[in-house]
């Protein structure tokens, strides 16, 4: 069961979805957590998948996900437009799989005595578009599950830094 300690937040004026989440860990090891390839096979998407992450992190640079299960492969593509490691990330996200068009996520981790706020904002192109994914099983439960796995990971990677 997913733990509650994930905020959603759906304006119905605007497509977007806003998602916050404390971390007890510094933002350079959350940074490492979201961006390397060894890292994100540890938390991100369903645990029961194989999954493949290829990553070229610069402006102008992409990235595939790919998680294959017993019902067949689903790939998630886009570009990364900023990184400011290790504050910000903003990427394009897109897959054929999906009802909806491709949408812009920023990503920002903000460090307070040693605690990391991730704050998402995915921004689709419509409000119809976000509210098709908001009808996924992924959008909030699954993502939760997967940020608490990171929290397991980010736990492990600080006490080997120590």
């Amino acid at each position: 069961m997913p733990s509650e300690k994930t905020d959603y937040v759906f304006d119905p004026a605007t497509p977007t979805i806003v998602m916050t989440r404390l971390f007890d860990t510094p933002r350079r090891l959350v940074w490492d957590a979201m961006t390397k390839p060894e890292y994100l096979k540890r938390w991100y998407g369903p645990p029961e998948n194989e999954s493949t992450y290829e990553v070229d992190l610069r402006p102008g640079g992409s990235h595939r996900f790919a998680n294959k299960s017993q019902w067949g492969e689903f790939v998630s593509t886009g570009v990364y437009r900023e990184v400011t490691p290790p504050e910000r990330l903003v990427y394009t996200s897109r897959s054929a799989q999906l009802p909806f068009q491709e949408c812009v996520v920023t990503t920002t981790l903000e460090e307070k005595g040693g605690k990391t706020t991730m704050t998402t904002t995915t921004v689709f192109a419509s409000i119809e578009d976000r509210d098709g994914f908001l009808k996924m099983p992924y959008a909030t439960t699954g993502n939760t599950a997967s940020l608490d796995r990171l929290e397991k990971l980010l736990g492990e990677l600080a006490g080997a830094k120590a």
